[in-house]
């Protein structure tokens, strides 16, 4: 289920409830809404992440885990 960020407290309700994270694709996602989820103790996974720059971005966000189709031990 993808959602705007207006949505966030019903999300973050819903995942309570289910005790579930976040899973929302990288595009989506804004430093309001991790800070957000992260105040309600949620964890947040952004997907797909091939791009070494996307992926410094999604860090310097706080992203809890980053799913990937690119393995490289050096990032």
């Amino acid at each position: 289920m993808l959602l705007e960020e207006k949505h966030y407290k019903f999300v973050s309700k819903i995942a309570k409830i289910f005790k579930m994270d976040i899973d929302i694709e990288e595009s989506l996602l804004t430093n309001k809404m991790v800070e957000r989820f992260h105040n309600k103790k949620l964890k947040v996974n952004c997907w797909t992440i091939d791009d070494e720059l996307v992926l410094r971005k999604m860090e310097d966000m706080g992203v809890d885990y980053i799913t990937t189709n690119v393995f490289d031990q050096k990032s």
